[in-house]
């Protein structure tokens, strides 16, 4: 049933007033699922925005074409450039990434752990950690931190290159 005949349909019957042979009930009912498919496709395309909208965008798109008809070779060559440094990220991100490169001494202080003895009964017990030095996350514990296998050679926050050799020693 195409959306004109679930309108006639709907139009001849009335949504209260539902008689007539089975055949015609059935149509009726078919002809309002297609109504509601209809509105709720219709309900779609608005949430995408309005013919204005469109229009004022496909405006846009025709300034930027036009703009970009008037470049030569050399110019487009160097806007394909720029959108590849654009997709790496801003200049500001890229050098706190190349700060964190050069590799930081982990921040080592006292921290207190909690557990249970033997019998169950809990616990606590003071031990020196290591944190980040640029974001101050985390590292480990310096017990756990003197097996090389441990040690992670970046913060997995930040990416803070870390240097377990320069590492304090107390």
């Amino acid at each position: 049933m195409t959306e004109n005949e679930a309108i006639k349909s709907l139009q001849l019957e009335g949504i209260l007033k539902i008689k007539g042979t089975p055949k015609r009930m059935a149509e009726f009912f078919s002809g309002l699922d297609v109504a509601i498919t209809a509105l709720e496709e219709i309900q779609q395309y608005r949430a995408i925005g309005t013919v204005e909208e469109f229009s004022s965008a496909l405006v846009d798109v025709k300034k930027l074409s036009r703009l970009y008809e008037k470049l030569n070779d050399q110019e487009v060559s160097e806007y394909r450039k720029l959108s590849k440094y654009e997709a790496i990220g801003t200049v500001k991100e890229c050098r706190k990434a190349r700060k964190r490169r050069k590799a930081k001494k982990p921040i080592k202080h006292g921290d207190t752990r909690q557990g249970l003895d033997n019998d169950g009964n809990s616990i606590s017990w003071q031990e020196d950690c290591y944190d980040c030095p640029t974001c101050g996350s985390f590292l480990g514990y310096v017990s756990d931190c003197e097996d090389e296998e441990y040690q992670s050679n970046y913060c997995r926050c930040c990416g803070q290159a870390i240097d377990w050799e320069r590492r304090e020693e107390e």
